[in-house]
């Protein structure tokens, strides 16, 4: 009987001191924060999965998904060079993508790919090997591995409403452990979720101080979903790719004029005329 008193003693302490409140009250607030967070997590890697599943190889055939987003990033200096923001468009399905934003342009269609940087006047041409299919999804799926192991090294510190310029959305906030930290440079992630859509209004990524391998030093990345589709009608895909950009297997169209032709495939192909 002594050995249960003591356990008894326990377990009142532990329920006095609970940081909810005391007695069977603070017991049950604890339980129901408990639920709320299991519920939050769930919620958050349904609809995570759905922007996981944006990739080549997870696009059902004859779907096309569409992106338009907004990245704002803020570095050490944004204080006085203010924060950066570009908008990215995406289309993909399961054979061909196309990005576009001011400072990139990106074509692919499973054979070769071009891509685009206006600033530098440069126009890249890779072929089906430097695009190799086994070694893009090799990435996708070690990136995707960095970002699932990333739910397991998180607790939500937050979950719930908040009011914004564009409504009432849910926000769930992850905060990530030491080893997450040492693993990914990642301190904070918080999602801004659209509880009608069951779709991401935004996420922003803020780092740990002084995060090695990040360029500019980094402080937070947010991106905003502007819109996004999961079965975008009325794209066309160019039959040859290679007439939208060259004349030859050298030569830039007028479009490009002054442009640098960079190739770095791995034969050089005849286009045809």
């Amino acid at each position: 009987m002594k050995s249960l008193g003591v356990y008894v003693f326990i377990g009142c302490w532990l329920v006095i001191n609970s940081p909810l409140g005391a007695g069977p009250k603070g017991l049950l607030r604890r339980a129901e924060a408990f639920a709320q967070n299991d519920a939050c997590m769930a919620e958050l890697k349904s609809i995570y999965k759905k922007y996981k599943d944006i990739t080549a190889t997870g696009i059902p055939k004859d779907k096309v998904y569409y992106m338009n987003y907004s990245v704002n990033t803020a570095t050490e200096d944004s204080t006085s060079t203010g924060i950066l923001t570009s908008v990215v468009e995406t289309w993909m399905d399961k054979e061909n993508l196309e990005v576009r934003s001011k400072e990139m342009e990106v074509y692919q269609n499973g054979k070769e790919a071009f891509i685009v940087f206006p600033a530098k006047k440069m126009v890249v041409h890779n072929d089906a090997v430097s695009m190799d299919a086994k070694k893009t999804g090799n990435k996708v799926k070690r990136m995707q591995f960095i970002q699932d192991t990333l739910f397991s090294m998180s607790r939500i510190s937050f979950c719930g409403n908040v009011n914004s310029t564009n409504g009432i959305f849910k926000r769930v906030v992850l905060q990530v452990n030491d080893k997450g930290r040492t693993m990914t440079n990642i301190g904070k992630i918080t999602f801004d979720i659209n509880e009608k859509t069951k779709e991401f209004e935004s996420i922003k990524i803020q780092y740990s101080p002084k995060s090695k391998g990040l360029p500019g030093d980094v402080v937070w990345v947010e991106y905003v979903f502007n819109d996004v589709s999961f079965d975008y009608k009325g794209k066309e895909w160019p039959d040859n790719l290679s007439k939208n950009f060259l004349r030859s297997s050298s030569q830039l169209k007028e479009k490009y004029t002054g442009y640098e032709l960079v190739d770095n495939r791995k034969k050089v192909v005849k286009i045809p005329q």
